[in-house]
């Protein structure tokens, strides 16, 4: 037992003179020779880690610079998004109809008639997308066949005040129309159209807008080729009936500059009536009206009405 005690007494005595030679070494490496580079406490050293991770970082190095530029903060809303957030992501507000009917028997009918409708609204700008399909047959025998693409742009102006900038009930539009239909005189017809808008009305109740522009169409594949300048007048209206049910109205009026008794007509009049507000699906009225006062050789108005599901996302 005293041989054990004393072989104990032996061991700490060594390891308390390996801890004094370790802080004597310690003590003796941070005295810096004359004329060395100094060197930085090991808690400094740690916080120039992160730093030197980032400057080697080839992500940061290929940064443009002007991403960070403050200044490019309060540009316009147009320029700091993405192009590809015009087409994608809830930037728009888009629906799908569509309407099918038909019979077998005595006599045999397929009607189809569908379009989807999309829309992207700013603070500065308004722009939208319609497309429009008819596909009716009778005994195998096609008896309506057309199809319209409407595309629309529209930038707001704004007024100054002396609480600040409001928007202006003016505003400055541009309208395209591509329409094609198989019983025609024309394959197809394309409408340019540019001007001024002004809202008359405008609450939650409804709202009253016209505009009027100029603009110029061509007939292809018909007897007339050629581009007509035309003059443009143009109403949107509409009135929420109750909170389920709503009105929408469109009328275009297409004079020819050079004879005004030239002229088309466009009438698009919606009623729209809430079904489920979970999904966003409704049940849609429209009735389509089409004047052309110089048919050559067909009918002046084409009318069509249809009854179609709605669904909106």
């Amino acid at each position: 037992m005293p041989t054990i005690a004393w072989e104990t007494r032996q061991t700490n005595s060594i390891a308390m003179a390996m801890v004094l030679i370790l802080l004597g070494s310690g003590e003796s490496v941070s005295q810096e020779p004359t004329g060395s580079a100094p060197s930085l406490p090991l808690q400094q050293a740690l916080n120039l880690q992160p730093a030197i991770n980032e400057a080697s970082d080839p992500s940061v190095l290929l940064e443009d610079p002007t991403d960070r530029d403050p200044e490019l903060e309060n540009f316009p809303e147009a320029i700091n998004d993405p192009m590809w957030n015009w087409l994608v992501g809830s930037a728009w507000d888009s629906s799908l109809e569509l309407g099918i009917n038909g019979g077998s028997g005595n006599s045999e009918s397929f009607n189809i008639s569908g379009g989807f409708d999309m829309k992207n609204e700013t603070e500065s700008t308004v722009k939208k997308i319609g497309f429009k399909y008819i596909n009716n047959k009778s005994n195998s025998l096609r008896v309506a066949h057309n199809a319209r693409l409407n595309l629309d742009w529209e930038r707001k102006f704004a007024t100054s005040t002396v609480s600040g900038i409001r928007p202006s009930k003016w505003s400055w539009f541009v309208k395209n129309t591509y329409q094609f239909d198989e019983f025609r005189p024309f394959d197809l017809r394309i409408a340019v159209n540019s001007g001024v808008g002004y809202k008359f009305l405008d609450s939650e109740i409804q709202s009253l807008k016209g505009r009027f522009g100029a603009g110029t169409s061509k007939e292809f594949g018909g007897t007339n080729g050629q581009w007509i300048p035309e003059a443009l007048f143009g109403l949107d209206y509409r009135r929420q009936l109750s909170k389920k049910q709503h009105l929408e109205s469109t009328v275009d009026y297409f004079p020819s500059w050079e004879d005004y008794a030239d002229f088309r007509v466009v009438t698009d009049l919606s009623w729209i009536l809430l079904l489920d507000a979970e999904t966003d699906l409704s049940l849609k009225l429209n009735i389509n009206d089409q004047y052309d006062s110089t048919p050559t050789g067909g009918k002046p108005n084409d009318l069509f009405y249809s009854l179609l599901l709605l669904w909106k996302f």
